[in-house]
């Protein structure tokens, strides 16, 4: 029997892919300058964070996306449409459009 030299690993195509590089964690002043200061204050904004990602998740059930604008204000999108709430109007607006929170 003759040696087929495309078959099994030796088949073109199936080589170990390179290593990638590695992986560089940014420095100080660099991509992190953008960030809310609020982002860093512990355990509070932990629970913010996590109720602000539940509001977006619920709202993208529904089918709207929806963004954080500053502590007190969100804009909602669908479509080519948006509408920006404060968060005191949010909780109407997800009653209207059949968002459970």
């Amino acid at each position: 029997m003759a040696h087929a030299p495309h078959v099994g690993v030796n088949a073109p195509g199936l080589a170990a892919p390179e290593r990638p590089p590695d992986v560089v964690a940014p420095q100080a002043g660099g991509l992190g300058e953008g960030r809310d200061a609020n982002q860093d204050n512990g355990r509070l904004d932990s629970a913010t964070s996590k109720h602000d990602a539940t509001l977006v998740a619920l709202f993208a059930l529904a089918g709207f996306e929806l963004r954080r604008i500053d502590a007190d204000s969100w804009l909602v999108c669908r479509w080519d449409l948006s509408r920006e709430l404060s968060q005191a109007e949010l909780a109407g607006f997800a009653q209207q459009v059949g968002v459970r929170l």
